[in-house]
């Protein structure tokens, strides 16, 4: 176990040494790059999932690969980059099929240079070979998932007492009672917040699913501290898309894209199977990178803003450092 943790946690550093790669090519600024450097680094749920056996992890560090090289190409037109963040995408499917949401956005993208190229006279062949290389890894996984039996909805819990129903305030509230009042999220216990899509995947973003994990005093009391800090973290991301929408729409549009696909994958799955645990934020981690960029854009000029990103740094440190 004890080997297999180890690899989990050589696959999270990958996963940490590309998202560093991806800020340094996102920000000019150094103070923007420690910054985010800091949040990717110190968010609490890094620390839970960064020794976990699961193919979550290698997951991971093939959703930042493929997010860098598909920045890279947007940011430069660089071809060969599409074609490696296929090939990545492509490959990382077979590991875990929580790779579609990306492999959607990469097609969107693409989508959207074919339209926007029309009349520039760029050929549409270049786009053609990464589109097949996904569509040749998707098929591989179905394939084998064919020959496993397993091929069944995705997600399908059984178990009656996860099951939480669907409401339209579900979807668009945030329970305030049991975010302010319950440090964590359980999938089996009521007045936590399970059944409210919203206040379950913010709360999972940060503490998992694993609040019996953590049954100290402190570790209740840093959790009830953070769940507010994150919420102050939520406007400065928005502050930071607002901002980034209006000076740099096209630039930004693969963060936009990629962002919005994973959240809607994940509102779709509990829309569908309206079980807690297909609400957990563990299935779309990875694109905590492009939201925290967004976030540190949101934080320029906002002094405030930088000392709450590193006081929330510093509590998710000192959470853990109480496990």
């Amino acid at each position: 176990m004890q080997v297999l943790q180890f690899l989990a946690l050589a696959w999270f550093w990958v996963f940490l040494v590309m998202s560093a790669r991806i800020v340094l090519l996102w920000f000019p600024g150094q103070r923007e790059v420690q910054l985010a450097t800091a949040l990717l680094a110190f968010w609490p749920a890094g620390f839970l999932h960064s020794a976990r056996v699961s193919n979550d992890i290698p997951l991971y560090a093939f959703f930042a690969t493929c997010l860098y090289f598909v920045l890279s190409w947007w940011k430069t037109d660089n071809r060969k980059h599409l074609i490696v963040a296929a090939i990545v995408a492509g490959c990382g499917v077979l590991i875990k099929a929580t790779m579609m949401p990306l492999i959607g956005a990469i097609a969107i993208l693409i989508l959207y240079r074919l339209f926007s190229e029309r009349h520039v006279g760029k050929g549409w062949f270049s786009y053609l070979l990464p589109l097949l290389v996904m569509i040749a890894g998707i098929a591989v996984y179905l394939t084998q998932s064919s020959l496993r039996g397993n091929m069944v909805p995705p997600f399908q819990d059984t178990w009656s007492a996860m099951y939480v129903g669907n409401s339209w305030k579900q979807y668009l509230v945030l329970n305030s009672a049991s975010y302010f009042t319950s440090p964590f999220v359980d999938s089996l216990r009521d007045g936590t917040g399970r059944g409210y899509f919203w206040n379950y995947l913010l709360k999972s973003s940060m503490f998992g699913d694993y609040g019996g994990w953590f049954q100290k005093p402190l570790q209740r009391f840093l959790a009830l501290v953070m769940s507010p800090l994150l919420l102050g973290l939520v406007i400065l991301f928005w502050i930071g898309l607002a901002r980034n929408v209006s000076r740099a729409a096209r630039l930004s549009l693969p963060l936009l894209v990629v962002i919005a696909v994973s959240i809607l994958s994940v509102f779709a799955l509990r829309l569908y199977n309206p079980y807690s645990a297909n609400n957990d934020f563990r299935y779309i981690y990875p694109v905590l990178i492009p939201i925290v960029l967004l976030l540190v854009g949101g934080t320029r000029n906002i002094g405030i803003g930088r000392a709450l990103c590193f006081l929330f740094c510093g509590l998710s440190a000192a959470f853990y450092l109480t496990v």
